[in-house]
């Protein structure tokens, strides 16, 4: 078992799994991330993640708080919005076999028009909420999936969601370009994604045309499989922006997320005179947890830490 752990969490969106180990104190003592290899992690199958990549880790009863779920077991309801961030009170208990892990599912939050649902990201924005509880505006949470949260009185008032990174992955993919988001843009050629950038925002309608142009670049060796990947996601970006206006023209404005996407974003916006602070994505993902966390059923606390 690893010492002095006192409970883990786990977050499950968008096809990534993340399991933290934590001490009584917040502190994280382990981490790890992988592909969970579903899209939509249920219940069912939160059990299995946990003792394939983190079972080491436990020895003894163990509180585990889980988010990103698009339906926890048990009566939890979604949220509709607008609405505070959930926190610990509206975690429900999930099923378990193994009768070492005691876990509470974050229920996800959903929006009506335009349909949306929020699973682990607002943990992000409570996470925020947390250190500036008085800021009015919107929250870019890049990903997998690109949420536009507007934020107000605390509360998440609504949200537009993009795949922009899910299409890179596939049209990467598609492309020969072979690389997933992460991966693709650590040292990302800025010329070529700012010059996608333009023309998705400037002639979204093109969208498809320019990525052939992609391909045809390729075949004919005048790019770089690096400035070929730039360059798509810089379009995908402008597409997402053209679509996100209302979001972030004239807004206070922060970027959540890990880099380089941060950067990458915040020179997007920049580029349309736009000024955005950047802020890391998985430590707001800790600071809303460790919130959720502190406030949980007393009398369901359990510990395993010696």
């Amino acid at each position: 078992m690893k010492p002095g752990i006192s409970w883990m969490a786990v977050d499950v969106e968008a096809g990534h799994l993340r399991i933290w180990a934590l001490s009584a104190d917040g502190a994280v003592l382990d981490r790890v991330s992988a592909v969970s290899g579903v899209a939509d992690v249920r219940a069912e199958t939160v059990e299995a993640l946990i003792l394939e990549h983190a079972g080491t880790w436990i020895d003894g009863p163990i509180r585990v708080l889980v988010s990103g779920l698009l339906s926890p077991s048990g009566d939890a309801a979604p949220v509709p919005l607008p609405c505070a961030p959930p926190d610990g009170s509206h975690a429900r208990p999930l099923a378990m076999k193994d009768p070492r892990l005691r876990a509470y599912a974050l229920p996800p939050v959903v929006q009506s028009r335009p349909a949306d649902v929020l699973q682990g990201t607002y943990v992000q924005v409570a996470g925020f909420l947390k250190a500036q509880s008085q800021f009015d505006g919107v929250l870019c949470l890049p990903g997998a999936y690109s949420r536009w949260v507007q934020v107000s009185a605390a509360e998440i008032v609504s949200v537009r969601s993009f795949m922009t990174g899910a299409l890179f992955d596939l049209l990467s993919d598609d492309l020969g370009l072979g690389a997933y988001l992460e991966e693709a843009l650590t040292d990302p050629d800025r010329a070529s994604f700012e010059a996608g950038v333009q023309d998705g925002l400037a002639r979204s309608h093109l969208l498809t045309s320019d990525i052939l142009e992609l391909r045809a670049t390729a075949l004919l060796a005048r790019q770089t499989s690096e400035a070929a990947r730039a360059r798509l996601f810089g379009l995908l970006v402008g597409v997402e922006l053209a679509g996100a206006r209302p979001y972030w023209l004239g807004q206070n404005l922060a970027v959540i997320a890990t880099a380089p996407l941060t950067q990458l974003y915040q020179s997007a916006l920049h580029m349309q005179a736009v000024t955005a602070s950047c802020v890391d994505g998985e430590e707001m993902m800790l600071a809303g947890l460790r919130a959720a966390c502190a406030t949980l059923d007393p009398d369901d606390q359990v510990s395993n830490g010696r």
